[in-house]
């Protein structure tokens, strides 16, 4: 009985000690001593393999190898390690994609290529800490250097991303289509057409990325592509609304008047409503900048139709025309107006998809 005691008491020692040093390790990594780090977690796994705590210091040990020691070889060795010594653990199957994905990185020349793994993990994990013009530099230079990476479609996608946040669509669309034509067998060609399909959608190309997404079979994207299209058909059906109910004032004004005097005359509702729109957009600019353009033409636009609308009725009024029925039909002619400037506004600046989400669930607050 006594020994059973001593032994449990001797196995929870161990196990203070091992998750002591455990996170003696992290605190070393923390401190930027990856060096230090790795040795701690190394000497877990080689004095305890058995501790509940060896796995993540396996896992640990191998992550700091890949991403700040430069040695992509002995990451994933130490990778398949857990993935094989420890199949039970949380991390085993993160840790046999991450040997997957290394193994791909140094393809059949193994070590031979360490040096370019390596060097493309310094680029790849620092990505955070770097402005992303920089790191496009990096990659574009990495790329001339090592035409031969065994990994090149996952950089070259990789690089079209990185131009494709930075803007520069043109040149990430060359990048996306060339990892389509030279992977094309690869996961990686699927998902540059996906990518390419989202650009040419952001740039407004429909049939463009309807190609794009057709040729992946992406339901998602052809249903976007399918909504935009129909967006674009009522923005121009909006088109038509504001130019027929402008011409439609314009006539007014001049049959009421005999001349387009009245315009010269600011009415009261477009004094009435100046300083309130002026209040909105500023408003609306200091909250959300796109939010903003959108309102600032909403506003342009009422402050329009209440000009038009506005100078027609006093040009009636003066001529002892005006009727409840001619009133009402200036109301809903300049209401429908005022509605088709604000769908433009808001799928100019496409908002369509917010507006719907706040609609379905209530505002972020």
């Amino acid at each position: 009985m006594k020994g059973a005691i001593l032994v449990t008491f001797v196995a929870g020692v161990a196990a203070a000690d091992a998750s002591g040093e455990f996170y003696r390790g992290t605190n070393l990594e923390r401190d930027g001593k990856d060096a230090e780090a790795a040795e701690v977690f190394r000497q877990i796994v080689a004095t305890a393999p058995g501790d509940p705590f060896a796995d993540d210091a396996l896992f640990e040990l191998a992550r700091l190898e890949e991403e700040r020691l430069g040695d992509p070889a002995e990451a994933a060795r130490d990778y398949q390690r857990l993935a094989r010594d420890y199949p039970q653990s949380r991390l085993a199957t993160r840790a046999q994609r991450r040997a997957e994905a290394l193994a791909k990185e140094l393809g059949a020349g193994g070590p031979a290529n360490a040096d370019a793994a390596a060097e493309w993990g310094r680029i790849f994990y620092g990505f955070a800490g770097r402005p992303r013009a920089e790191t496009i530099q990096r990659v574009e230079e990495f790329l001339a250097r090592h035409p031969d990476f065994p990994d090149l479609g996952h950089a070259t996608y990789w690089l079209a991303t990185l131009l494709g946040a930075e803007g520069r669509v043109a040149d990430a669309l060359v990048r996306l289509r060339d990892v389509e034509t030279r992977f094309a067998t690869t996961d990686w060609a699927a998902r540059a057409r996906r990518t390419e399909g989202d650009l040419l959608l952001g740039a407004g190309d429909l049939d463009g990325a309807e190609a794009a997404f057709r040729a992946v079979d992406a339901t998602e994207g052809l249903r976007r592509v399918a909504a935009l299209r129909w967006r674009s058909r009522a923005a121009v059906l909006c088109w038509i609304v504001i130019g027929l109910a402008g011409a439609g004032a314009l006539v007014a004004i001049r049959r009421a008047s005999g001349s387009f005097r009245p315009l010269l005359r600011a009415p009261a509702e477009l004094l009435y409503l100046l300083p309130v729109a002026g209040i909105f957009a500023a408003a609306a600019m200091t909250e959300n900048v796109v939010l903003g353009h959108a309102v600032e033409i909403i506003c342009a636009g009422g402050l329009a139709a209440a000009w038009l609308s506005g100078a027609a009725l006093d040009a009636a009024r003066a001529r002892g025309r005006l009727s409840f029925a001619r009133a009402a039909l200036h109301a809903v002619v300049a209401a429908a107006a005022v509605l088709s400037v604000a769908y433009i506004a808001v799928t100019r600046e496409r908002l369509v998809d917010q507006l719907v989400e706040t609609v379905r669930f209530g505002a972020d607050r």
